[in-house]
């Protein structure tokens, strides 16, 4: 099969899945939030050069159990585990040298925040179910119109030395297809204005390219090209999953400074 073939056909089966759980709210949630988190932390390790399997799986074992504790609203816990999870990373052999330790502690923390930021926003019990939903079809909508405008489109390259595949022109239509969720998210939410959650949609679709960069960058800096290979098509989970990475601590955080989900803004 081709490359997009494969991409279309995972997409078929992990999409119904993921909309499933982030409805159901509760502990089918958490349940995803756990698993993604635990997979992307054992990829990241990896990836990172840590030899050890005990050490990956305590460290990554740490981290996804934060996502859990912030579902009790424990969420000053789940950050001394993510806190203690990075250090049992730090002791970590490897087969690099002392800065892949250090990326690898702050990878678990990258990834530990955004379980959390994720459990926090669903959990919220006014607009949680539409927020998750709204930042999970633009940053989806941003990877894939990036996807194949670039392919289509082409043209400049955006950071060729990091990411050689990634063009403006991708960049572009990620934006614009971003903006339009934002649209048919006030639509149906009706509680905000069209310029304002397109607009923010917007800026959550260059924050979601910036996890992107993340990732291809430390593959790069590793001298990687996959995460993992779980996903055909796409990779690792991490592949799949890194604009979520920036996207989904951005959104909570703005959230928490306007006292309400962004949709709720007027």
């Amino acid at each position: 099969m081709s490359e997009l073939t494969l991409r279309i056909l995972s997409a078929l089966v992990m999409l119904p899945v993921t909309i499933g759980a982030i409805w159901a709210g509760g502990w089918y949630f958490v349940a995803l939030v756990v698993v993604m988190t635990a997979t992307m932390s054992l990829e990241w390790l990896r990836i990172c050069g840590i030899e050890s399997r005990g050490i990956r799986t305590a460290a990554g074992s740490f981290g996804t159990a934060a996502p859990v504790l912030a579902m009790m609203d424990q969420v000053g816990v789940a950050f001394a585990l993510l806190a203690l999870g990075a250090a049992v990373a730090a002791v970590g052999k490897n087969t690099s040298n002392r800065p892949s330790r250090i990326i690898a502690t702050l990878g678990l923390q990258y990834i530990g925040v955004t379980g959390i930021a994720f459990v926090w926003l669903r959990f919220d019990p006014s607009m949680g179910l539409a927020t998750v939903l709204w930042l999970a079809s633009v940053v989806i909508a941003t990877d894939s119109a990036g996807y194949f405008v670039g392919r289509t489109v082409g043209g400049p390259k955006l950071l060729p030395r990091i990411s050689p595949k990634k063009t403006w022109s991708g960049l572009v239509g990620g934006v614009i297809a971003a903006s339009g969720v934002g649209v048919f998210a006030v639509h149906l939410t009706g509680q905000s204005t069209i310029f304002f959650v397109a607009l923010l949609s917007a800026c959550i679709a260059i924050v979601a390219q910036t996890g992107d960069f993340i990732e291809s960058g430390l593959k790069r800096y590793f001298s990687v090209k996959d995460a993992g290979s779980i996903i055909p098509g796409h990779g690792g989970v991490l592949d799949r999953l890194d604009g979520f990475l920036s996207a989904t601590p951005f959104v909570a955080v703005l959230t928490w400074f306007l006292g309400s989900s962004p949709l709720m803004w007027n």
